[in-house]
């Protein structure tokens, strides 16, 4: 015949603890939530950034093919045009400037820069687009 040894439970008071470690405290969870909550401001934080720097980053791109566009439309233009001059334009809420230098000491060349300014809330910005046109090409 076998014999039944009694089983004893396996919590912390059966080692002599005078309280059972059976869960967890209040103070751990307000800590724990407390910590969740910080990672949870400090990622939705990054994310407002990524945006806006996303947004900015459009914008200049935006900027660049509006200079571009313009200044391969004053590259088409013949050597003497008279349009190969300064000039300005709006092109989808980009104010464009162009200013067309010719240079004393090399009357076959003009000098052309290109401004795309914008702004971006209460931030003001512009993006500058320098190349030079030669006779003959």
């Amino acid at each position: 015949m076998m014999e039944t040894i009694p089983c004893r439970p396996t919590n912390a008071s059966s080692y002599g603890s005078s309280w059972a470690a059976d869960g967890f405290t209040l103070i751990e969870v307000v800590v724990a939530l407390l910590i969740l909550a910080v990672g949870i401001l400090g990622a939705a934080s990054m994310q407002i950034t990524a945006i806006k720097g996303n947004g900015t980053a459009y914008k200049i791109t935006e900027a660049s093919m509006v200079a571009s566009e313009r200044a391969e439309k004053l590259l088409a233009l013949d050597f003497g045009s008279a349009d190969l001059a300064d000039g300005s334009e709006k092109v989808n809420g980009f104010g464009v400037e162009w200013v067309v230098v010719s240079p004393t000491t090399d009357p076959d060349r003009r000098d052309i820069t290109v401004t795309v300014a914008w702004k971006e809330g209460d931030r003001a910005h512009s993006f500058d687009y320098r190349f030079l046109k030669a006779r003959g090409i």
